[in-house]
């Protein structure tokens, strides 16, 4: 579950569904039914609670100011996300692997950039949800009044071990438990692993970022992260 939640002030709700129409999950539906001189009319109601993703965008839509964001309490395990909405969300480009995980789960497609290249983020387009920065596992996307760093070259004596993602977790494939699928293939940014049909596939660890696509698409548990 999301940081923050929305609520609304059925007391001051009116049912325009801006909430509704604008929401980029799909969170609410017309099921809170209510009486009002006479008539019986059904308003918005957040029935998806656990699929919210907290980007506050049902509350900034909303024309009469009836939905407030409240905190919940952060997954076991995890440390709360907090988005401040003044602030821009950012990528530094020297932290950046372009291993395209949060391009793949920005809810509002604001993150451009090409596989093992620095990412951006289209500021028109973030909702501030935070998934981005949750996601990332080389730390390199912030929510900040920061300017971006500029990309530092890396010196030459330097460039292997800087082109070498660093900071993630390094992934195997159990040849006993891999049915060659092929799952994990198709989503590896870096097309990394390599494999027939039907037959166990491997990680080539040269190309791997490191991002768990592969480790999180894995049905079978095939693949073993180190």
């Amino acid at each position: 579950m999301a940081n923050y939640i929305p609520q609304i002030r059925y007391d001051d709700c009116y049912g325009c569904k801006a909430c509704l129409y604008n929401c980029p999950v799909s969170l609410f539906t017309l099921s809170h039914k209510v009486t009002r001189r006479g008539m019986r009319r059904e308003l918005p109601e957040p029935t998806r609670i656990e699929d919210c993703i907290g980007c506050g965008v049902c509350a900034r839509a909303c024309p009469v100011e009836a939905i407030d964001m409240i905190k919940t309490q952060p997954a076991e395990g995890k440390d709360p996300i907090y988005i401040d909405w003044d602030a821009p969300v950012r990528i530094d480009p020297n932290k950046c692997k372009g291993c395209t995980a949060c391009a793949r789960i920005c809810p509002g497609n604001a993150i451009e950039g090409t596989v093992k290249n620095p990412h951006v983020v289209v500021e028109d387009k973030c909702l501030k949800c935070g998934l981005c920065i949750e996601k990332c596992k080389f730390s390199a996307i912030y929510n900040s009044n920061d300017p971006v760093p500029e990309l530092v070259a890396a010196p030459a004596a330097e460039a292997a071990e800087a082109a070498a993602p660093a900071g993630g977790e390094s992934y195997r494939i159990d040849p006993e438990k891999c049915k060659g699928c092929t799952a994990c293939a198709k989503v590896c940014p870096a097309e990394a692993i390599k494999g027939e049909l039907k037959v166990a596939h491997e990680i080539d660890q040269d190309k791997c970022l490191k991002c768990g696509a592969c480790f999180e698409k894995c049905k079978l548990g095939a693949i073993i992260k180190e």
